[in-house]
């Protein structure tokens, strides 16, 4: 099971002893946001399924890489004639967008926004890139670069966003907030298992709606 890591900000773990209910909307909309990433993320990085097609990658501009970029990726070649025959030299799965594991790795994260339940699904740190660094000795090793600016790299060269949501997974995020209404309102008028307050119909991703409405991340 895809564990997602989360904070909450200071001030948030302030109301947690001086405004509960303020606390529960943003305990809410994180656990949501941990299942939503989860789910995401075992859809992109496990499956190579994407929102949107990645496109074929490049067959002109040379590709050159560190030794230690190349030993973490599987290869001991630092130079390719282009992106497809690197990608197929270390074995890269289409659309997954992991060579090395460093970008997933922990990756996305969850934290909330505010205090009025609202929570950001985002990737932190940095990993190993291709780019070479020289050190003061003259010897060259590789450099890290931030996650953020990896996914984002992937944004400008594929028009990809790896964790954004397929329409039929936001359907089911709108169900399950929808669901979670229902259940209060039931709460509130007494109704018994299986009654309901208006009509309820789950939309979208049922494996997400069900990961979110039983918190299963």
């Amino acid at each position: 099971m895809i564990d997602i890591s989360f904070r909450y900000s200071k001030s948030a773990q302030r109301l947690e002893g001086t405004d509960p209910v303020s606390f529960s909307r943003i305990e809410n909309a994180v656990g949501l946001a941990r299942a939503a990433a989860a789910h995401v993320k075992e859809r992109v990085f496990m499956r190579g399924d994407l929102k949107g097609h990645a496109k074929p990658y490049a067959t002109k501009s040379k590709v050159f890489i560190s030794k230690d970029y190349a030993s973490a990726a599987g290869t001991d070649r630092t130079f390719h004639k282009n992106s497809k025959e690197f990608h197929q030299d270390v074995g890269t799965k289409r659309g997954t967008y992991n060579v090395t594991g460093g970008m997933w790795q922990d990756n996305p994260k969850v934290r909330n926004y505010g205090s009025k339940g609202e929570a950001i699904i985002e990737f932190t740190r940095s990993s190993l890139g291709r780019g070479v660094k020289t050190l003061k000795s003259g010897r060259r090793k590789g450099r890290k670069v931030t996650n953020r600016l990896k996914a984002g790299s992937i944004f400008r060269a594929h028009r990809v966003n790896v964790i954004a949501t397929t329409s039929q997974e936001s359907d089911a995020i709108v169900s399950a907030v929808t669901w979670r209404i229902h259940k209060v309102l039931r709460e509130i008028f007494g109704l018994k298992e299986g009654q309901d307050y208006g009509v309820f119909e789950m939309a979208g991703d049922r494996r997400l709606f069900e990961r979110i409405t039983k918190q299963e991340v």
